[in-house]
């Protein structure tokens, strides 16, 4: 193989072993606490104008960052590491309509 026929890996995401510990994203953690809160990947969705897809997007980059392997064991690690809370919280369609806060 040439280094022609090789893939182009320059564009490549982080390895979901390097993510492990990496903090999680503003939209992560808006996600986590949406799931927290009862609500559905559509219904997140409408929340946000993003589709389904990126929903689970988000969460299962969430979960690779926290070393979970399911919903509930994200869920339980946001917690215990303060990302989310079990409260109402903030709203987070106001913080959604914040230009400041980037994905």
């Amino acid at each position: 193989m040439t280094d022609t026929d090789k893939p182009d890996r320059s564009r490549s995401s982080t390895s979901h072993k390097d993510e492990l510990g990496t903090p999680l994203a503003p939209r992560e953690i808006q996600c986590l606490q949406l799931i927290a809160q009862g609500k559905t990947d559509d219904v997140i969705a409408g929340l946000f104008s993003i589709s389904r897809k990126t929903v689970n997007w988000y969460v299962e980059r969430a979960k690779r960052r926290l070393g979970a392997t399911t919903r509930g064991q994200a869920l339980i690690e946001a917690l215990k590491r303060g990302y989310i809370h079990l409260h109402d919280g903030p709203d987070v369609q106001a913080q959604n309509k914040n230009p400041s806060s980037a994905d």
